[in-house]
Parts: structure tokens; C-alpha cells; sequence
């Protein structure tokens, strides 16, 4: 039989992964208002 622990608190593991899903929201969010910005720079004109 073989007992084994974490070398860190739970709470450091889910505060690391709150932290990264957070920063990857950040990110695509941001990406989302610059093509969003680049959008209304650029003119489209529908093709017939």
C-alpha cells in the first residue's frame, strides 16, 4: 500500500489555475477589442 501527498496546498494548485484560465480570458478579450478597433478602421464594401 502507498500513501501519498501533494507537495502543495490544494488551495496554491486551484489559485494557480484561477490564475492562468484568468489570464488566457484576458487575453482573448483583448484580441477580441483590437480586431473589433481594426474592424471599424478598415471599409467593406459587399461584393455583388
Amino acid at each position: 500500500m502507498k500513501i501519498y501527498s501533494l507537495a502543495v496546498p490544494v488551495d496554491e494548485i486551484i489559485s494557480y489555475y484561477e490564475d492562468k484560465i484568468y489570464k488566457e480570458s484576458q487575453a482573448t478579450t483583448s484580441s477580441i477589442k483590437k480586431l473589433k478597433a481594426m474592424s471599424k478602421k478598415v471599409s467593406f464594401t459587399p461584393s455583388k
